[in-house]
């Protein structure tokens, strides 16, 4: 006789008085559990073993969570208890049904295995499997393979759920709303069933403040200036992130499909902020508030230290000698702590040997056809890797939310997972993030043009020549990244082609 064989036989040999645990589990999906909440399955399983006369001495259960994987906390301490039982374990673990126990038919075959192993049987309340003998493993893991294709139709009907709602203008997943806006709860029916349905309307208490960082970003000013007033965000990288989410132009973006929102700013005005991160060479703009052309930008040659900028006042000396106004740029280690002896650079001449090298050296048709082949070859090597996360990260926030849903339907249903739902919203939000980053790192991945380059030193001109110092620094900066300096002398510039194209 095979050891399957005898295995089915001291299953229904179990007798009267035959210790036994039960494990109990729900995905919070209703079609998914088959309608029977945690609830009716316990008082099955304990009519059950009181019919037969077992002994039920512990229940585990794992509620709203899916049965597609093993990393449940209830499900993995079961097996962890059976395995440190030894000989002294239940006879047997009782099932509502075979799904409960595992949809993965790798899972239910693996840990059925060792449970057997144990001496530890699997029953279930239906007692489904039929009298083949010889054959009730092959029938067993036919009754898996069902379950686990039953998972993925589900799966398939809750994202065509998701974009049903999506495409009636609702917020399918329950993540946060973004800044300036919140979560609306209206009740409406879909599909037959009344269901909780969310929207993102603007929040009257944060949407003036929402809109007042826009349009500073629309005049130029830079994120540290928008923090300062706007207290929106601590850090630069975040507020970053905000101007790159396209809800504040109107679109909230599920899968395929565009929820429309009411905007903060208009798709033009959007499309500008964008174009000018880019501009720009990033989201960190140097020293806004400094009348240095090179704030920032400078670093002393002998200790690596960041140079700043100063300057002496007009002055006339007691013998009536007038000593003009004139500003410099110095070691900020030797001006700090006195531990560098690079002398003051006189910031006139470093300045016009700056803007001489952006003219003679980077705005010029040479250059431009050097970098443009090697910013070609950059592109077409990264884009394949930055689709493949792309894709990788999306099919990851679509199951998150989907494991949101069932826990919002298992709220509905007043059970207790609010703990979990928030640790999924935290996580599609991260998600959401990182692939929000990406496409537009995508979207942005072109090399500079002839008419990019001229257009950028037009520009310089005409701010070197009457624009604020403000306006042609974040210019400069928008190409150069770092100059290195020693005893009035460039040593080195580290530059890249503008337009968000490094090299």
């Amino acid at each position: 006789m095979s050891r399957s064989n005898r295995s089915q036989k001291h299953n229904r040999s179990l007798g009267p008085g035959s210790e036994v645990w039960a494990y109990l589990r729900v995905s919070g999906d209703e079609q998914a559990d088959r309608g029977t909440p945690i609830l009716g399955q316990r008082q099955a399983i304990e009519a059950y073993c009181a019919q037969h006369g077992y002994f039920l001495a512990r229940i585990y259960t794992d509620e709203a969570i899916s049965g597609s994987s093993d990393d449940r906390p209830q499900f993995q301490l079961m097996m962890a208890d059976a395995a440190a039982s030894n000989s002294h374990g239940p006879a047997a673990i009782v099932l509502w049904a075979w799904s409960r126990f595992a949809r993965n038919q790798n899972d239910a075959m693996f840990w059925k295995a060792s449970l057997r192993r144990q001496g530890i049987e699997i029953v279930t309340i239906e007692d489904d499997i039929p009298r083949v003998d010889g054959f009730e493993t092959i029938i067993e893991s036919l009754i898996h393979w069902k379950d686990e294709q039953k998972l993925h139709e589900i799966s398939v009907q809750s994202k065509r759920g998701q974009q049903t709602l999506a495409r009636m203008g609702y917020i399918p997943a329950g993540g946060p709303a973004p800044r300036g806006y919140k979560v609306v709860i209206e009740t409406g029916e879909v599909g037959g069933k009344v269901r909780h349905l969310r929207r993102w309307v603007p929040d009257p208490e944060i949407w003036p403040v929402v809109r007042r960082a826009w349009e500073m970003r629309l005049a130029g000013a830079s994120y540290h200036q928008i923090i300062r007033e706007t207290r929106l965000y601590k850090s630069a990288a975040c507020l970053n992130t905000f101007f790159m989410n396209s809800v504040y132009k109107g679109e909230a973006h599920f899968g395929d499909t565009t929820i429309p929102i009411e905007p903060v700013v208009t798709a033009e005005e959007w499309e500008l902020v964008q174009q000018n991160r880019m501009y720009r060479g990033g989201s960190h703009a140097r020293q806004i508030v400094s009348q240095f052309l090179l704030s920032g930008l400078l670093k002393c040659g002998r200790c690596g230290s960041m140079l700043s900028g100063g300057h002496t006042p007009d002055r006339v000396r007691r013998d009536g000698y007038r000593r003009q106004a004139w500003r410099y740029y110095q070691c900020t280690k030797r001006h700090n702590q006195k531990a560098c002896d690079m002398p003051q650079i006189k910031a006139v001449a470093v300045e016009q040997a700056i803007v001489d090298f952006l003219f003679e050296q980077v705005f010029t048709p040479q250059a431009l056809a050097y970098y443009q082949e090697q910013i070609e070859a950059k592109i077409s090597a990264e884009r394949p890797d930055i689709q493949a996360r792309l894709e990788l990260l999306r099919n990851e926030l679509r199951d998150v939310e989907g494991r949101i849903q069932r826990l919002l339907d298992a709220l509905e249903d007043g059970r207790s997972v609010s703990d979990r739902l928030a640790l999924r919203e935290t996580e599609a939000a991260a998600l959401r993030q990182e692939i929000a980053a990406l496409e537009y790192q995508v979207s942005g991945m072109r090399p500079a043009t002839t008419a990019d380059v001229d257009g950028l030193a037009d520009e310089l001109r005409a701010a070197l020549a009457e624009g604020p110092v403000a306006e042609a620094r974040a210019l400069v900066a928008s190409v150069i990244s770092e100059i290195i300096v020693e005893d009035g002398a460039v040593l080195r510039v580290r530059w890249r082609l503008p337009f968000g194209v490094s090299t």
